[in-house]
Protein backbone atom coordinates (compact mmCIF):
# COMPACT_ATOMS: atom_id res chain seq x y z
CA UNK A 1 0.00 0.00 0.00
CA UNK A 2 1.23 3.61 -0.66
CA UNK A 3 -0.16 6.95 0.50
CA UNK A 4 -2.52 7.43 -2.09
CA UNK A 5 -4.30 4.65 -0.49
CA UNK A 6 -3.56 4.81 3.07
CA UNK A 7 -4.37 8.31 3.02
CA UNK A 8 -7.76 8.38 0.60
CA UNK A 9 -6.34 10.03 -1.71
CA UNK A 10 -8.73 9.13 -4.35
CA UNK A 11 -11.59 10.54 -2.44
CA UNK A 12 -9.60 14.42 -1.90
CA UNK A 13 -10.97 17.24 -3.93
CA UNK A 14 -8.58 19.10 -6.29
CA UNK A 15 -8.31 22.45 -7.74
CA UNK A 16 -7.50 22.92 -10.94
CA UNK A 17 -5.98 26.04 -12.24
CA UNK A 18 -5.30 27.03 -15.77
CA UNK A 19 -4.55 30.33 -16.50
CA UNK A 20 -5.44 31.19 -20.05
CA UNK A 21 -3.27 33.62 -22.00
CA UNK A 22 -5.55 34.22 -25.05
CA UNK A 23 -3.98 31.84 -27.94
CA UNK A 24 -7.04 30.80 -29.53
CA UNK A 25 -4.94 28.07 -31.20
CA UNK A 26 -4.34 26.33 -27.82
CA UNK A 27 -8.42 26.69 -26.19
CA UNK A 28 -9.80 23.57 -28.22
CA UNK A 29 -6.65 21.55 -26.15
CA UNK A 30 -7.25 22.62 -23.27
CA UNK A 31 -11.08 22.04 -23.25
CA UNK A 32 -10.58 18.63 -24.75
CA UNK A 33 -8.14 17.64 -21.89
CA UNK A 34 -10.86 19.30 -19.49
CA UNK A 35 -13.68 17.49 -21.05
CA UNK A 36 -11.60 13.86 -20.89
CA UNK A 37 -9.72 14.10 -17.74
CA UNK A 38 -10.51 11.35 -15.14
CA UNK A 39 -10.46 13.07 -12.13
CA UNK A 40 -14.36 13.07 -10.55
CA UNK A 41 -15.86 16.03 -11.55
CA UNK A 42 -17.68 15.78 -8.01
CA UNK A 43 -14.04 16.53 -7.04
CA UNK A 44 -12.62 19.22 -8.96
CA UNK A 45 -12.74 23.01 -8.22
CA UNK A 46 -12.15 24.37 -11.78
CA UNK A 47 -10.12 27.55 -11.39
CA UNK A 48 -9.92 29.71 -15.21
CA UNK A 49 -7.96 32.40 -15.14
CA UNK A 50 -8.71 34.33 -18.73
CA UNK A 51 -5.25 36.65 -19.14
CA UNK A 52 -6.42 36.94 -22.61
CA UNK A 53 -7.36 40.95 -22.60
CA UNK A 54 -10.12 39.75 -25.50
CA UNK A 55 -13.87 40.08 -24.48
CA UNK A 56 -14.38 36.97 -27.87
CA UNK A 57 -11.42 34.45 -26.14
CA UNK A 58 -13.83 35.19 -22.86
CA UNK A 59 -16.87 34.65 -24.40
CA UNK A 60 -16.27 31.56 -26.08
CA UNK A 61 -14.55 30.19 -22.73
CA UNK A 62 -17.86 31.35 -20.89
CA UNK A 63 -19.88 29.81 -23.23
CA UNK A 64 -18.10 26.08 -22.77
CA UNK A 65 -18.21 26.79 -19.03
CA UNK A 66 -22.08 26.86 -19.10
CA UNK A 67 -22.11 23.94 -20.84
CA UNK A 68 -19.73 21.98 -19.38
CA UNK A 69 -20.43 19.36 -16.68
CA UNK A 70 -17.96 20.81 -13.88
CA UNK A 71 -20.30 21.26 -11.19
CA UNK A 72 -17.94 24.47 -9.28
CA UNK A 73 -16.06 26.43 -11.85
CA UNK A 74 -14.28 30.13 -11.14
CA UNK A 75 -13.56 31.95 -14.03
CA UNK A 76 -11.79 35.42 -13.20
CA UNK A 77 -10.80 37.47 -15.91
CA UNK A 78 -7.43 38.90 -15.18
CA UNK A 79 -5.57 41.96 -16.22
CA UNK A 80 -2.51 41.65 -15.70
CA UNK A 81 0.17 41.72 -18.25
CA UNK A 82 -1.03 42.72 -21.73
CA UNK A 83 -2.22 40.61 -24.33
CA UNK A 84 0.31 38.74 -25.97
CA UNK A 85 2.84 38.39 -23.93
CA UNK A 86 2.74 34.53 -23.49
CA UNK A 87 4.16 34.63 -27.12
CA UNK A 88 6.65 37.12 -27.04
CA UNK A 89 10.62 36.30 -27.52
CA UNK A 90 12.53 36.28 -24.19
CA UNK A 91 15.63 34.81 -25.00
CA UNK A 92 18.26 37.66 -25.20
CA UNK A 93 15.25 39.92 -22.70
CA UNK A 94 15.79 39.92 -19.25
CA UNK A 95 14.04 42.50 -18.73
CA UNK A 96 11.23 40.54 -20.41
CA UNK A 97 11.93 37.51 -19.01
CA UNK A 98 11.49 39.30 -15.41
CA UNK A 99 8.06 41.39 -16.71
CA UNK A 100 6.80 37.51 -17.49
CA UNK A 101 7.79 35.90 -14.22
CA UNK A 102 5.74 38.52 -11.78
CA UNK A 103 3.24 38.41 -14.03
CA UNK A 104 2.82 34.93 -13.22
CA UNK A 105 3.59 34.69 -9.83
CA UNK A 106 0.56 37.49 -9.13
CA UNK A 107 -2.02 35.42 -11.44
CA UNK A 108 -1.07 32.28 -9.27
CA UNK A 109 -0.60 33.91 -6.07
CA UNK A 110 -4.06 35.44 -6.33
CA UNK A 111 -5.41 31.93 -7.60
CA UNK A 112 -4.02 29.94 -4.45
CA UNK A 113 -5.48 32.35 -2.22
CA UNK A 114 -9.14 30.76 -3.92
CA UNK A 115 -8.27 27.42 -4.34
CA UNK A 116 -9.89 25.93 -1.30
CA UNK A 117 -8.58 22.53 -1.70
CA UNK A 118 -5.52 20.81 -0.07
CA UNK A 119 -4.46 19.32 -3.44
CA UNK A 120 -3.92 21.69 -6.70
CA UNK A 121 -3.00 21.09 -9.91
CA UNK A 122 -1.77 23.74 -12.20
CA UNK A 123 -2.17 23.54 -16.04
CA UNK A 124 -0.14 26.14 -18.37
CA UNK A 125 -2.40 26.64 -21.69
CA UNK A 126 -0.05 24.88 -23.90
CA UNK A 127 0.33 21.78 -22.26
CA UNK A 128 -1.57 18.84 -22.63
CA UNK A 129 -1.29 15.87 -19.92
CA UNK A 130 -1.88 12.57 -19.42
CA UNK A 131 -5.79 12.07 -18.68
CA UNK A 132 -5.27 10.38 -15.67
CA UNK A 133 -2.62 13.19 -14.54
CA UNK A 134 -4.09 14.08 -11.19
CA UNK A 135 -4.37 10.41 -10.64
CA UNK A 136 -0.97 10.08 -11.35
CA UNK A 137 0.45 12.62 -9.36
CA UNK A 138 -1.30 12.28 -6.28
CA UNK A 139 0.35 8.67 -6.40
CA UNK A 140 3.19 10.19 -5.88
CA UNK A 141 2.56 11.70 -2.92
CA UNK A 142 3.98 11.24 0.53
CA UNK A 143 4.44 11.69 4.08
CA UNK A 144 8.00 13.67 3.04
CA UNK A 145 6.64 14.81 -0.30
CA UNK A 146 5.58 18.82 -0.54
CA UNK A 147 5.13 18.58 -4.11
CA UNK A 148 4.65 16.67 -7.29
CA UNK A 149 5.34 17.92 -10.56
CA UNK A 150 5.28 16.15 -13.83
CA UNK A 151 8.16 16.91 -16.35
CA UNK A 152 6.86 19.24 -18.75
CA UNK A 153 9.26 20.96 -21.42
CA UNK A 154 10.41 24.52 -21.53
CA UNK A 155 9.06 26.49 -24.32
CA UNK A 156 12.36 26.08 -26.38
CA UNK A 157 11.88 22.23 -26.04
CA UNK A 158 15.30 21.77 -25.54
CA UNK A 159 14.83 20.96 -21.89
CA UNK A 160 12.16 20.15 -18.96
CA UNK A 161 11.54 22.76 -16.09
CA UNK A 162 13.33 20.94 -13.47
CA UNK A 163 16.26 21.16 -12.26
CA UNK A 164 18.63 20.00 -9.01
CA UNK A 165 21.22 21.63 -7.00
CA UNK A 166 21.47 25.57 -6.36
CA UNK A 167 18.75 27.12 -8.66
CA UNK A 168 21.52 30.01 -9.11
CA UNK A 169 23.36 27.34 -10.84
CA UNK A 170 20.32 25.40 -12.24
CA UNK A 171 21.30 22.15 -14.18
CA UNK A 172 18.21 21.45 -16.03
CA UNK A 173 17.15 17.94 -17.36
CA UNK A 174 17.87 17.39 -20.79
CA UNK A 175 15.90 14.35 -21.60
CA UNK A 176 13.21 12.08 -19.61
CA UNK A 177 13.77 10.97 -16.22
CA UNK A 178 12.80 7.09 -15.26
CA UNK A 179 9.32 7.08 -12.61
CA UNK A 180 9.56 9.41 -10.18
CA UNK A 181 12.73 11.46 -9.04
CA UNK A 182 13.78 13.71 -6.12
CA UNK A 183 14.02 17.63 -7.55
CA UNK A 184 15.34 20.86 -6.41
CA UNK A 185 12.37 22.69 -7.77
CA UNK A 186 10.91 22.73 -10.77
CA UNK A 187 8.36 25.25 -13.02
CA UNK A 188 4.91 24.89 -12.04
CA UNK A 189 2.44 24.45 -15.20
Amino acid sequence: RDCYDDAGLAHEPVTIVIPLSGRSHLWPVTRDWLESQTWPRSQCRLMLIDNSHSDSFGVIVRHWIAASDYQDVRYIRSTTGRAGMADEQRTGRPEHDREVHRNVAGLYNAAFRECGTDYVVTIEDDIEPPTDAIEQLLRGMGPRVAAVSGAYPHRDGSRYLAWQGDVSHERWYLGPGHGIEQITGCGFG
